[in-house]
Parts: structure tokens; sequence; C-alpha cells
């Protein structure tokens, strides 16, 4: 008996609001699926009855047969039960895993002092080893760098039961899962093939859905207009039969009569069956129209206001300026930005790329308003600047800005009623800010960070078409090989030009 997970008929909603889905169906054998979509459609309300922890209104949840299902959520904060046993744990398995993952020794005394990246490690890593029937994986890539999504890739695949996982690493998603489940507001659907494979085919779908639909709205203009006319000549040809009755004149013969009458009511009923086909199509039409296609997404025409610089050379620094854990970087790069430069700054966590780019901005001879800073986090006061710069724009400016934060993921009303936003909203509306600046050069650290899918694509494609400069941070390979021209290596306090897959 091959094992599966099914949502049945399964009926959810939130105390006191609307249904959130009504009636899901979903059926899942061994095998990993991308569970996908924007900030609030319900991926964790998704995760949370696949695991148990909610429990449907109406319809079921099975897993045949009955087995271990192991939700890792996205807070670290503190080691759970799993992973107290596995840092206890001196089996041979247990041994392994802490091998396979490159667990950091001194048990779990250590755990305010790790990293959040590490902190996933031991949560996956004691995940894999008690061999769940189901394993359910909530954003497990977010802090992690190259050497790390190896790691959790390689990790992943010796899992053989039933795998769920939320992310928004396309290059994790398409690498793993062959199933992708994409939620929309109210709806679940499942698609077999890879993240990109997919995302490609519903853009498809939806894009000829709206074609559709325009072209009948056209249609049933045209239909409406012809069904005018044939009532009117129904009209016309009903007049003639009474007229025919009417007008019968002294020397007309019964016959010649009759004929004109026959004639009459026959092009009466032919108006009639013309009037009645061009009301069904409009029916028809009306009712198709009655049903709108799916919208185009929010924010699919994003741009930044960057602007090439009328200069060449934007900035300049000698690598021997700028320290890496108190030494002098190495290497035969010339640390210099033109604009033109597209580049994209990689290397594992804690090499020093924040340090890099913070000495960048440091070093810049800009005019103020020519530069943009994303840091990936800001301070209280920063936050509170942020929402009160928002605020101090015209109702215009303002109206444009919330249309950017919506593409971004974020409600703007959250924003305007925030007296100190979350850091992803921070750097949200950091981001929005920024998307009208008429700046020479952006200086990125992490901007994909707390975005969902579609925000993400949202970012590349505004970078794509961004004409001024940038150094983009990120561990994103898609974004990053989607948007940069030129690649910084920086390693064990060296930088080195790369190559660009």
């Amino acid at each position: 008996m091959t094992p599966s997970l099914s949502l049945n008929a399964v009926h959810f909603a939130w105390p006191q609001s609307p249904p959130l889905f009504e009636g899901l169906q979903l059926t899942l054998t061994p095998g990993w699926a991308g569970l996908v979509g924007e900030n609030g459609a319900g991926k964790s309300t998704i995760l949370g009855l696949l695991a148990g922890t909610l429990k449907p209104q109406r319809g079921s949840v099975t897993l045949r047969p009955a087995g271990v299902v192991t939700l890792c959520a996205q807070d670290v904060e503190r080691p759970d039960t799993l992973v107290a046993r596995l840092a206890g744990a001196q089996d041979a398995s247990a041994q392994a895993w802490r091998a396979r993952l490159r667990l950091p020794d001194g048990g779990l005394g250590r755990w305010p002092t790790l990293s959040v990246g590490e902190r996933r490690r031991w949560q996956l890593a004691a995940a894999l080893w008690s061999e769940p029937d189901v394993l359910l994986l909530d954003e497990p890539s977010d802090p992690l760098d190259d050497a790390g999504r190896a790691l959790l890739l390689s990790a992943l695949r010796r899992h053989r039961g039933i795998g769920v996982l939320v992310s928004h690493d396309r290059a994790l998603l398409d690498a793993l899962c062959e199933v992708t489940l994409r939620v929309t507001p109210g709806e679940l659907r499942r698609l077999d093939e890879p993240y990109s494979a997919a995302a490609a085919r519903w853009r498809a779908e939806e894009e000829a859905e709206r074609a559709r639909w325009d072209e009948d709205a056209r249609r049933l203009k045209r239909a409406e207009q012809r069904q005018d006319q044939a009532r009117r000549d129904r009209e016309a040809a009903d007049r003639q039969v009474s007229a025919s009755a009417r007008m019968k004149g002294p020397r007309d013969s019964d016959a010649r009569g009759i004929l004109a009458r026959g004639r009459a009511e026959q092009g009466a009923a032919a108006q009639a069956k013309r009037a009645a086909a061009a009301r069904r199509r409009v029916e028809a039409l009306a009712d198709s129209l009655a049903r709108p296609p799916t919208p185009a997404p929010l924010g699919a025409a994003l741009r930044l206001g960057g602007v090439s610089a009328p200069r060449e050379r934007l900035l300049g620094l000698p690598l021997s300026g700028v320290k890496v854990a108190g030494r002098p970087l190495r290497g035969p790069l010339e640390l210099s930005v033109d604009r033109d430069d597209r580049v994209w700054l990689r290397g594992p966590n804690g090499a020093g790329k924040t340090t890099l780019l913070r000495a960048l901005a440091e070093a810049s001879r800009l005019p103020p308003e020519r530069l943009f800073v994303l840091p990936q986090t800001f301070t209280e006061a920063e936050s509170r600047a942020l929402v009160e710069e928002a605020r101090a724009l015209s109702p215009e400016a303002r109206g444009a800005l919330g249309s950017r934060l919506a593409a971004l993921g974020v409600a703007p009303a959250r924003v305007w009623a925030s007296a100190r936003p979350s850091p992803g909203e921070a750097r949200k509306l950091a981001l929005a800010l920024a998307l009208h600046r008429e700046v020479w050069l952006m200086l990125l650290d992490e901007p994909s960070n707390h975005l969902d899918l579609p925000s993400v694509e949202r970012l590349e494609a505004a970078l794509r078409g961004a004409d001024c400069a940038f150094v983009l941070v990120t561990h994103d390979v898609g974004l990053g090989e989607a948007t940069c021209r030129r690649v910084w290596r920086l390693a064990d306090g060296e930088l080195a030009e790369a190559a660009l897959a």
C-alpha cells in the first residue's frame, strides 16, 4: 500500500471570519511537493491542517497508514524536543546526521549563541534523524548561504516519506520538488511539475483566460447590437403580418391575400428565430463574463526609478581600506563600481559582505539623493523615520507608494497605522520608497528577505529593468543570475571576480 496524506473536502475558517477554504481536495504520496503562494493566501494554514495542529470545521485529514508527521516551523528561538533528543543521542544514526549537517559541538548550552542558520540545521537534522512519515518544512533555507543550501538539499533528498516544502527559494524548489502546490485565495491547485515549469504554465493559462474574457466582452457588445437589430426586424415583420391581415383590397382574390399573409408570416417566423438565436448568444456570453478572469498580478509592472549616471565611475575604494574580521581585505580585484555595473556580491555567511557594502556606502562621494542603501536590519528609530517619511508624502505620492507596498506583499493600511513596522515591513517600505527615486547607485543587502515568491519575482523584474547601477548581496541564486552582469566572490578575507553562471 502506497502511503498517502489526504485533505478530504476540508472546510476551514478562522473564528468570526469568512471561510478561508471550502471543499479542499488533495492527495500526496512519497516525494517532495513545493507549497507556494502570496503572503496571506493560506500556506501556513495548509501546513497546520496537514500537521494536525489545525482542525477543519468539516472534512478530514487522513494519513494512511497511520504514522508520524513532523512540522519544522520558522521559529527556532528555542530548541524543540526532537533537537534535545538528537543532542543527547550517541547512536550511529544521530552521529551521522550531526556530521552530515555539520552541527557545532558544545550541546544545546550554546543555543543562544548559534546563528539562525545553525539552529535551522539542528532542527532539520533532528527531524530527519527521527525518520518521520511526513515532513513539513516552513522556509528552511531563509538564512542559509550557498554551502548551507547545498547541505540542506543533500539532506532533504535522503527523506523517503512524504515531504512538503514552503519556500521562496526557486532554485531549491526546482532542485527538490517534482510537485508544486499553488495556494491562491480559497483554492489549492496541484501541478505535477517543478516550480518554474508550473509557474510558466499558470501564467500562460491566466493570460489566455484574460485574453478570452476581453474577446468575449467585445463579442458581447457586437451580439447585443445584433440582438437589438433582430428585435427591430422582428417587430417590423410582426407589423407586416398585421398589415397583410388588415389591408386586403376589394379586388384581391382570397388566394392572393392568403399568399401575401403567408409570406409575411414566414418572414416573421424567420425573424423570430434570428431574434431568439441572438438572445441566446447574448445570454451565453453574459454568463461567461459573469465569471471574471484571474486578475493580473498586482504590481507586475514594478519599476525602479533609478537613472543612468552622467559620470562613468561612481565609486572606488582600495581593498586595503576595508577590514574584514579585523584584517585588510585581500585580492586582485579593483574595488570600483561604474554606472553600467550590476554586481552580485556572493560569499558564505560571516564572510563580511555586509561589512563591505557598508564600506562602499561610506566611501561614496555621490550626492546623498543619488545613493540608496538597503541594510539587512533597521533600528527602531530608522523604522519610525521611514513611516514618517511615507506619511509626509502628498496624497497622490502616497497612493502610488501604497501600490508598490501591495506589490511587495504588505498591506499599506497596516504600515500607515503602525508606529513601528515589523522588520519585514520596514524593509519593504524602504524598498517601496526607493522605487521612485532617481538614484544612480543602489547598495542592496538581501532585498528579497521577508518577501514571498510573487514579490521576489516582481523585484527581479524591476531590477532587470533598472537604469541605475547596483551592488546586490543575495543568497537567492535565481535573483542574482537574472539581474547581475558581474560577480564578486568574498571568502576567507579575499575578494575576487567570479564567473556568472
